[in-house]
């Protein structure tokens, strides 16, 4: 239902997964996200939610990125042609959207060789 309506709306993405860890998909709306409007798609659960937003257009992040920001904890990936940035109070969560779209869709590839990233290993 919620990848329809935002389809439907102009913003084509990779399938989404039903749960974030314990949080469930339970909707999406576009917001304002400083430049641009993006997809917002919300996940909830017993005490925490997981925000994915679908971003369009081109960023200064070259490659998967994380970091905790004022106890949020974030990550920007690639997949299917989107760059996708996850934020949550747990980075479990966060993880677990990870492992989602590594597992359901073509993330990009890994940094090129002599480059880095700060994305945590997943295992």
């Amino acid at each position: 239902v919620v990848s329809g309506w935002l389809e439907r709306h102009g913003t084509p993405l990779p399938p989404l997964p039903d749960h974030a860890g314990s949080a469930a998909l339970v909707g999406a709306r576009y917001c304002a996200l400083v430049d641009r409007v993006v997809a917002h798609v919300v996940y909830e659960g017993d005490r925490t939610s997981v925000s994915l937003f679908v971003i369009t257009g081109p960023l200064r992040v070259a490659g998967p990125w994380s970091a905790e920001v004022n106890g949020l904890h974030m990550s920007f990936v690639r997949a299917a042609g989107r760059t996708l940035a996850i934020v949550s109070d747990s980075e479990e969560h966060v993880r677990a959207m990870l492992r989602s779209f590594a597992t359901s869709v073509a993330v990009a590839p890994p940094p090129r060789p002599g480059g880095f990233s700060n994305v945590p290993a997943q295992g």
